[in-house]
């Protein structure tokens, strides 16, 4: 029994020295997520209001960015599509006016699939960009592949732009 005992006390003291447990008050934080000195995860969406054009990096992926346009059309570059990329994009303020369009532009390589509103074939090819009509409520999401963004929870009319 002794033994047994001091078998656990040893594992109990290298699992506490090898840095595995928190100090009251220090937090383990990513960018989305946070764990408290209790144990307590906590998640954020990471959102930005974006008022003019942007370049998106891969580091920013799981972002959804809410379109309030200043007072023209405003492009934001996607990084190179790869597995495991998602952003999402909100037109916030569109009422239909055409110089406050929202157009997502991709790599010369990757292709948008499944993005238009029409039930007509698609007709992008590499390097083609999406563009909203501008009418407020206008969403979608993207999920990176291999030279691919493939569009989910599409709302509201998308176009090719090109």
């Amino acid at each position: 029994m002794k033994k047994l005992f001091m078998l656990l006390a040893l594992l109990a003291l290298l699992f506490n020295v090898g840095g595995a447990f928190a100090a009251d008050g220090d937090e383990l934080s990513t960018t989305s997520f946070r764990v408290d000195s209790n144990g307590q995860v906590y998640y954020k969406r990471l959102y930005e209001v974006a008022t003019t054009s942007d370049t998106l990096t891969a580091a920013e992926s799981g972002k959804t960015i809410i379109y309030n346009p200043a007072t023209s059309q405003s492009t934001f570059t996607l990084p190179t599509a790869a597995a495991g990329l998602e952003f999402t994009f909100l037109q916030a303020y569109g009422h239909g006016d055409s110089l406050k369009k929202m157009v997502l532009e991709p790599a010369d390589t990757d292709t948008f699939v499944g993005c238009v509103t029409l039930a007509t074939t698609t007709t992008f090819v590499a390097g083609d960009s999406l563009i909203s009509t501008t009418a407020t409520g206008d969403t979608v999401t993207i999920v990176g592949a291999s030279t691919k963004w493939y569009c989910t929870n599409r709302i509201g009319v998308w176009v090719d732009n090109n």
